[in-house]
């Protein structure tokens, strides 16, 4: 009997536990699909954010997050020690406050990305790849239903102003609406093969992706296009080659690198970019970037701190190349000089770490449930981070959805509740849930 009560205690509280995870994953992604989500964690500090109810809304997403963490507060230890390359990546960007130029917002902002990767990686760590990615699929499938239903209500849904016409759908922008439905269109090109879903599910999920193709496409975020490209090409060379040997991914890596240099020698730069419909300055992108590694190189150690490169400030007194007005930007528009021009040299190089240690132990575990989705969205994102501040070292849904994939590769094995029953004995399977060690 007192057996039977200790796996009944278990299963309630992995089901209580799973249950507090949805909710609090809900609210997030509901959050971080908002473009206000990135103004008060990128821009401005909580507490001297203009629009009150978006600072409430954001202060509430990283408070369930604390709750979470508390909730789960003896295997933290655990589970930094674990995912210490990600865990030393995002405490770095808290630390930076010490020489930031704007610590109030740096403070803040890496508290946001610290709360959010010690969410994510402590459900992780705690419970199996399935349960995690399936709830993230159907919580990120009701957003983008609920911005496809803004299409009722044009003029709610569409740009007015900047990008005037594109769909924004109820994120307020196109360039956040847009890299949401590339990610999402990968997560149901995998999702459509997993029989842990209903049939009916996934014809749903099947009937979907044209829709989201069709949205993508009135967004007019060449950005996320490029991403939703690079996800099908990662896809079908995934399938194609899945069974092949080792030297043909050998030659298919070659060829493939042998076209993209002489496409990158001899092709137009402005005739590539006009594929997508846009020209060689990235709608004056580039520019920004010139710039913004300009002034990053002033600091180029350690960087401005998180988040803290007085961007406006700095490029308020440049006049653009197209003679247009002042720049009035409060990013660089590009994941991988944020990161530079905030953390310096040992940011990067603690980036790269981190992204180079998932991947390779993502390819070494060749079992993992969702290890073809991990390398369809490191590749989706890292495509996007090129034109994106949102996609690199920030605590949006591309970063949630990477290190949910991404992540269980690292663990050795799957917890004892998870074995099925066929093969364990009723102990097993509802033994402790966080019986996992690093490999």
């Amino acid at each position: 009997m007192a057996a039977l009560d200790l796996q009944h205690d278990r299963q309630l509280a992995e089901r209580r536990d799973l249950l507090f995870f949805s909710i609090v994953l809900f609210w997030f992604l509901f959050d971080a699909s908002n473009m206000s989500y990135w103004r008060a964690t990128s821009e401005a500090t909580l507490l001297t954010y203009e629009r009150p109810f978006d600072r409430i809304e954001v202060a509430l997403t990283f408070g369930l997050q604390g709750l979470y963490l508390l909730a789960n507060l003896k295997l933290l230890w655990r589970m930094a020690m674990v995912f210490w390359p990600v865990i030393a990546l995002a405490t770095l960007c808290p630390v930076s406050t010490l020489w930031s130029y704007d610590p109030p917002l740096s403070f803040t902002s890496g508290l946001s990305l610290v709360t959010t990767t010690g969410f994510i990686a402590t459900a992780v760590f705690r419970h199996s790849s399935e349960q995690v990615i399936q709830r993230m699929t159907v919580i990120m499938t009701v957003l983008v239903a609920i911005n496809l239903v803004s299409l009722l209500v044009p003029s709610l849904s569409f740009m007015t102003a900047e990008h005037r016409g594109a769909f924004r759908g109820w994120t307020n922008h196109k360039n956040t609406f847009g890299p949401l439905l590339a990610l999402h269109i990968g997560l149901l090109l995998v999702q459509c093969t997993n029989r842990d879903f209903a049939s009916r599910t996934r014809l749903l999920f099947l009937a979907l992706m044209p829709i989201e193709l069709a949205a993508l496409a009135l967004t007019q975020s060449s950005n996320a296009l490029i991403g939703v490209v690079v996800v099908l090409v990662l896809f079908t060379g995934g399938n194609v080659l899945k069974r092949a040997s080792r030297g043909v991914w050998t030659l298919v890596w070659v060829i493939g690198a042998t076209l993209l240099v002489l496409t990158l020698q001899f092709a137009s730069i402005d005739d590539l970019f006009a594929l997508v419909g846009r020209e060689s300055n990235l709608t004056g992108r580039t520019q920004i970037w010139e710039l913004a590694l300009r002034f990053a190189d002033q600091r180029f150690v350690l960087g401005w701190g998180y988040k803290a490169l007085p961007l406006t400030e700095l490029l308020s007194t440049v006049p653009r190349a197209d003679g247009g007005a002042r720049f009035i930007v409060g990013s660089t528009h590009n994941s991988y000089i944020e990161i530079y021009a905030g953390l310096g040299l040992i940011g990067c190089c603690a980036y790269v770490a981190a992204m180079t240690w998932l991947a390779g132990r993502n390819w070494l575990r060749p079992k993992e449930p969702y290890r073809r989705l991990g390398f369809l969205v490191l590749g989706a994102y890292l495509t996007m981070g090129y034109a994106e501040s949102t996609m690199g070292l920030h605590a949006g849904v591309g970063y949630c959805l990477l290190l949910a994939c991404m992540l269980p590769s690292v663990i050795k094995r799957q917890p004892a509740f998870l074995i099925r029953p066929s093969t364990a004995s009723p102990l097993q399977e509802f033994g402790p849930s966080f019986d996992r060690v690093n490999t």
